[in-house]
């Protein structure tokens, strides 16, 4: 009988797995030495150079005729595109071609890789998202650059001096928002700021954030933590204001905490995790109330949150909504937190997905069009096969 343990047997066989790669890698690099010698290797390394050079000149090609020859972005969109949009959804009485659902700028010819995105179909609201052109009157056209899109961090991220393989979890969330806000001719901005002396890391996006939205060149300023991914990139923001009635009243937006997460109230709390702000007349005194809250001169007993969890978005959800009421607009949490338009992964140990989310993104805007030339095709590369196909195979002699 074998004495050995199963451990002992995993060993071995784990030992035999790694003889058996030494083997194919000795393998790999025998043959490797060979093709290097050999004459064909060299032919091919030709046909290679050539192939790259038409590869080139064909892109090159294609950037001169369907890029913008004057250097510029340019603000109007080109018809086709705004054509096939609104054929998507369908058109209301009285909007014109220009008066685009779209924010995507026309394309850019010193950026390939964000053209290419540009290029494709925009996404079809009603179809993937059951949001009709009655929803999107608040901004028919573009904003680009008036929308502001903020990072604020006291962490340091220097894509310039890592590599994105080494990249930390939550700068994967960064890099989606700064890839969002180049397809939208967005503006975007990381800001990295000092702590607070006394207060949590948290609260210093509530000054920047005041901040950013007093700036003259930003309308709206949309804050975004880094461990949230805007899922579906097609989608401009401008969509989304109108979607969530940002008018001229609203100050501030966001979306609501899960519902275990409540005030001492019994309401589900304001999550500050996505935010979007806009300068009204009650916008600065509300952001000043919320900066003050850990003094406890206007509100007793907001010290609490000074780096007690939740920080600044208990502050804001237990004593600066209640006094400013009609300027705030709180969205779904499966819209702007379960991944609807934005997912956020809020705890340590979604932080991961963080990586595969942002990738998943960028494939995700490819993956569509894929999916519809994949059911155009579908009747010529489909076949339902019954069983009685099989017979003759299964029968000696010859087949016809």
């Amino acid at each position: 009988m074998d004495n050995s343990t199963s451990y002992d047997r995993m060993l071995s066989r784990r030992d035999s797995f790694d003889d058996e790669d030494a083997t194919y890698d000795k393998s790999a690099k025998q043959l490797h030495e060979r093709q290097r010698r050999s004459p064909v290797w060299y032919r091919d390394r030709l046909w290679l150079a050539f192939w790259i050079l038409l590869l080139c000149i064909c892109n090159l090609s294609v950037g001169f005729f369907w890029g913008d020859h004057s250097g510029h972005r340019s603000d109007a969109q080109h018809p086709s595109q705004v054509d096939r949009m609104l054929a998507a959804v369908g058109r209301p009485a009285g909007l014109s071609l220009s008066a685009s659902l779209s924010a995507t700028p026309e394309p850019m010819t010193n950026n390939h890789m964000f053209d290419l995105l540009r290029s494709l179909p925009p996404v079809n609201l009603q179809q993937d998202y059951g949001i009709g052109l009655e929803e999107l009157t608040l901004f028919p056209t573009a904003l680009r650059e008036k929308i502001c899109i903020l990072n604020v961090d006291t962490r340091s991220w220097r894509p310039d001096q890592i590599n994105l393989d080494v990249a930390e979890d939550t700068h994967w969330g960064n890099l989606n928002h700064y890839i969002y806000a180049k397809i939208h001719g967005y503006t975007f901005k990381h800001v990295q700021v000092s702590p607070q002396d006394g207060l949590h890391f948290t609260w210093v996006k509530v000054k920047e954030q005041f901040r950013m939205t007093m700036l003259e060149g930003c309308k709206f300023v949309v804050t975004m933590d880094a461990d949230t991914i805007i899922t579906d990139l097609r989608i401009p923001m401008e969509t989304l204001l109108s979607h969530w009635k940002m008018d001229a009243s609203i100050a501030i937006l966001g979306g609501r905490d899960l519902d275990r997460q409540k005030d001492t109230k019994g309401r589900v709390l304001f999550n500050t995790g996505f935010v979007i702000t806009q300068k009204t007349p009650q916008f600065p005194s509300m952001m000043r109330d919320w900066i003050n809250c850990p003094t406890d001169v206007k509100y007793t007993n907001c010290s609490f949150w000074k780096n007690k969890w939740s920080h600044e978005q208990a502050a804001f959800s237990n004593f600066v909504r209640y006094d400013y009421e009609p300027y705030v607009r709180e969205v779904p949490v499966e819209e702007v937190h379960l991944g609807k338009f934005v997912r956020h992964y809020w705890n340590k140990r979604e932080k991961w997905h963080l990586k595969e989310a942002s990738n998943e993104a960028v494939s995700l805007r490819f993956m569509h069009n894929f999916y519809d030339q994949l059911k155009r095709d579908w009747n010529l590369i489909h076949e339902e096969m019954p069983p009685s196909a099989y017979d003759k195979l299964m029968v000696d002699g010859p087949l016809a």
